[in-house]
């Protein structure tokens, strides 16, 4: 998904939030794994300009800056009190969500989300294609292809893998899924799924 179009998304949650209750005296905590990555600065720039632009007071926290982040993080949320957090990136989310279970969240820039503690208070912005519109796209430029064989680690793919098998049933191809937790392992398990499949998927989940 390019920039542009990610930026847009924020704009649009941004906009729901202030159609679902905020005043404009609510107050919006930023919560950024590494601002030294242009990406999230990038990110948290465009959703900053938005708080601006609809008078909403906020705050900045970088996780990248401090050597004690997730103290330090926790003081923050007890002191500013935020009605929303949002969190770029995966870290950041997790470490906010420790400390505010009673607070609406918003997050970004997460690979594989599904592994996230989640409630209904909770919002994100995917930053991948489904596994459904992946697989539909193997699907249209090799149709011939039935068996696509797939690496992960089960710590922190395994919902997304399940998902991944059954939008691939749906359209006939069959995942043959291999566990590796170590990297050690990656070659005995290449050898063993390679025979048994037609394609090699590299996942970043």
């Amino acid at each position: 998904m390019k920039m542009i179009n990610f930026c847009k998304l924020l704009v649009l949650l941004a906009a729901f939030f202030a159609t679902a209750g905020f005043a404009e005296s609510s107050k919006v905590l930023i919560v950024n794994s590494d601002n030294t990555v242009y990406r999230y600065e990038a990110i948290a720039t465009e959703f900053k300009n938005v708080l601006q632009q609809n008078a909403y007071q906020w705050a900045e926290f970088n996780l990248d800056r401090h050597a004690n982040a997730e103290e330090e993080l926790k003081r923050l949320i007890q002191q500013e009190n935020p009605e929303l957090i949002y969190s770029i990136g995966t870290k950041a989310y997790s470490l906010a969500r420790i400390h505010a279970h009673n607070k609406k969240m918003l997050f970004s820039a997460v690979i594989n989300w599904r592994r996230l503690d989640i409630d209904a208070g909770t919002y994100g912005v995917a930053n991948e294609l489904s596994s459904a519109q992946e697989i539909s796209l193997l699907r249209y430029f090799f149709p011939t292809i039935k068996k696509i064989g797939l690496l992960y680690n089960d710590k922190f793919s395994r919902e997304y893998v399940e998902t991944i098998k059954k939008d691939a049933s749906a359209l006939g191809i069959n995942i043959v899924t291999q566990s590796v937790n170590d990297a050690q392992e990656i070659g005995e398990a290449l050898d063993q799924l390679l025979p048994k499949i037609d394609m090699f998927w590299i996942s970043s989940e």
